[in-house]
């Protein structure tokens, strides 16, 4: 019970590191040493008893299958995962009301897309459970404000050859459903941040309904002008042959695309995909032309790869605003 406490006051203390406690003046029998890792959303509580050590949640996990409403939509056999890279829109002028990129903000933008191009030479391994495959990028979104869009026109303009079928990435319409916005009212709040009821929900219903349109697992339908396009291009995938603009999604097993929006946004992406409170939105940060990683399963499990990644960047392009 001494150890147990002991452990309890340690975590109380320091409750988003990783924690070793061991007591060395008992007796063998009693010893422990308990390893115990914190993430900044959620909790786990850790049991020490005789000797032994466990850990248990404070409520069993949930997970919604249907989270998307494309459970049973796909055919069983489109085995597509999506790959959504989420890039924060470069630094930009603070003093101008259209908020256009800085010259750091545009080299912070070309850096970024050097480093998403880097990604198609060779095949690159992007999770630990996952052979190097060969990346093409199917298009790049961004959202319709000039921070962004300037963001994704450089990002774009890296990316020659690393289309589908290595063609040119094509920089589709800007997109005002992924302006920045409040998604929600924060929790905990932040002092001095007040936005109106009015601007939370006009925000969050747009923010929302951007969410649903990018963030979803493939479906043959969905997926099948990409693979048209792929088709089209005369890409040929190993051990398959030439593709025709007649194969189904299931043919395609993985697509990659760049969205270049927001930090809200991004912020709200990222909890809503993992089933976490979207409340917690203010709690995460990500540093301009970080780089998030979203994996969608065809199966519709999401795993998170990668959060405002900036090891692109060198320390003297590292901005946040």
């Amino acid at each position: 019970m001494a150890h147990a406490q002991m452990l309890r006051r340690c975590i109380r203390s320091a409750p988003l590191s990783l924690i070793s406690v061991a007591h060395r003046g008992a007796a063998p029998r009693d010893r422990c040493a308990v390893l115990i890792a914190f993430a900044t959303v959620g909790a786990s509580v850790a049991t020490v008893q005789n000797g032994r050590s466990g850990a248990k949640c404070d409520a069993a996990p949930t997970w919604d299958k249907n989270w998307d409403g494309l459970l049973g939509a796909s055919s069983s056999r489109v085995r597509t995962t999506r790959h959504l890279l989420l890039v924060r829109h470069g630094q930009y002028v603070l003093n101008d009301p259209e908020h256009p990129l800085t010259e750091l903000g545009r080299e912070q933008a070309r850096v970024t897309g050097r480093r998403l191009a880097a990604m198609v030479k060779g095949r690159t391994q992007l999770s630990p459970d996952q052979a190097p495959s060969q990346i093409q990028f199917s298009a790049v979104h961004s959202s319709d404000m000039v921070r962004a869009r300037e963001t994704g026109e450089l990002i774009a303009a890296e990316l020659k050859g690393c289309g589908v079928g290595r063609v040119d990435v094509p920089l589709l319409s800007a997109d005002p459903l992924l302006a920045e916005g409040c998604p929600c009212y924060p929790v905990p709040s932040l002092p001095g941040y007040n936005p109106s009821a009015k601007t939370v929900a006009e925000d969050g219903e747009r923010i929302e309904a951007a969410f649903k349109k990018y963030v979803r697992r493939a479906t043959s339908e969905t997926e099948q002008e990409a693979v048209a396009k792929r088709a089209a291009s005369g890409f040929v995938m190993p051990d398959k042959g030439n593709l025709n603009p007649f194969l189904s999604a299931a043919e395609m097993p993985e697509t990659y695309e760049v969205i270049a929006c927001h930090g809200n946004v991004i912020r709200y992406f990222v909890l809503r995909a993992l089933q976490l409170p979207a409340e917690a939105w203010l709690r995460t940060a990500t540093y301009n032309c970080g780089i998030t990683h979203i994996v969608i399963s065809p199966d519709g499990r999401v795993s998170l790869h990668g959060f405002g990644d900036i090891g692109h960047l060198p320390p003297e392009q590292t901005t946040y605003h």
